[in-house]
């Protein structure tokens, strides 16, 4: 029997759920577009889909949007808020998101947006205790560009704690690109390499582990962290550093994973201004299925059952796994 078909794709009753099946593999369906707009960052929120939506033409699309993960297309899509950004993360109940600093809104739509006022820089991320830790940079200083990590504290309204932050200050030029936080420790890239930054005075030694470039993405899956580095001027390879060592070992290489999606059988990456997405097995890395979207992807966020890619032409689309 040929497992050819959107309802036995590649294996027995796997199902494409509305998508095209090409030799054994899902392919992406669009379930979402508008026109005049970018989409950006995209995240999954107990059983919805959230992603940003970017627009200098037409004011009823800045902002999160979400719809139920299992939507066919065209299904109702809700705007959670008016005000756009780049990466967005979920802590139930509340979405966050930046651009120039960090927003937030709870999911449901009810109640306010808030904005916690730090001039806050692209990448983010939360720990298990809802505390946001975000990129500051400081160009104050003439010929200079100080970078910091700055952690904010809020309480249940979603409102900043008093005198509850703190900052971590990294130096000039420093570039920090994306962080994670996993239990005493923020880990995060930058241009002097994979760094780990400890948050309990009791917890690990901060430390650089690795020497190179950091792009894009860092993702935690279990006690692993996944990361892409520079090798030379074209390429990129992706690294994973094990919690509780100090060492980072290749992945695989060349790769460009500026974008990053771990679950637990499969890495699922695509590069910075790539139409592609790839995917490859995690267990024994090796090129699984490469999909083109005909435009830049912008986020990669996913659930056990699918994949769900934002690009800049304004669509988002799901990718059956």
């Amino acid at each position: 029997m040929e497992f050819n078909t959107p309802d036995h794709c590649g294996a027995c009753n796997h199902s494409c759920a509305g998508g095209a099946c090409e030799l054994g593999v899902c392919q992406p369906l669009e379930v979402w577009a508008a026109p005049m707009c970018d989409a950006r960052g995209v995240t999954i929120a107990d059983d919805q889909v959230v992603w940003l939506v970017e627009s200098s033409l037409d004011p009823e699309l800045p902002g999160p949007w979400k719809m139920s993960v299992a939507e066919l297309p065209g299904g109702p899509a809700m705007r959670l808020a008016m005000n756009s950004g780049q990466r967005i993360a979920y802590r139930s109940p509340k979405l966050f998101w930046t651009y120039d600093n960090v927003r937030h809104v709870n999911l449901s739509g009810a109640g306010p947006q808030l904005t916690l006022g730090a001039v806050c820089k692209n990448y983010f991320t939360l720990d298990d205790l809802g505390r946001v830790y975000c990129r500051v940079r400081d160009d104050a200083v003439a010929g200079e560009a100080k970078e910091s990590i700055k952690r904010l504290a809020i309480d249940l309204t979603g409102n900043l704690i008093s005198g509850a932050d703190m900052s971590w200050t990294l130096g000039n030029y420093t570039a920090v690109t994306g962080m994670v936080a996993v239990g005493p420790s923020l880990y995060f890239g930058r241009s002097g390499g994979f760094t780990r930054l400890p948050l309990d005075p009791d917890g690990p030694q901060g430390m650089t582990l690795g020497s190179n470039a950091v792009l894009g993405d860092v993702v935690s899956s279990g006690d692993q962290i996944y990361f892409a580095e520079r090798i030379s001027n074209t390429e990129n390879q992706l690294m994973v550093h094990e919690i509780g060592t100090l060492t980072v070992d290749e992945v695989y290489a060349p790769l460009d994973a500026f974008h990053l999606h771990i679950d637990d059988v499969a890495i699922f990456a695509a590069g910075d201004g790539s139409d592609e997405i790839r995917r490859l097995n995690k267990a024994m890395p090796a090129l699984e299925a490469v999909w083109n979207l005909d435009s830049p992807v912008r986020g990669i966020a996913g659930t056990a059952e699918f994949l769900f890619v934002t690009t800049e032409d304004c669509r988002l689309h799901r990718i059956a796994k």
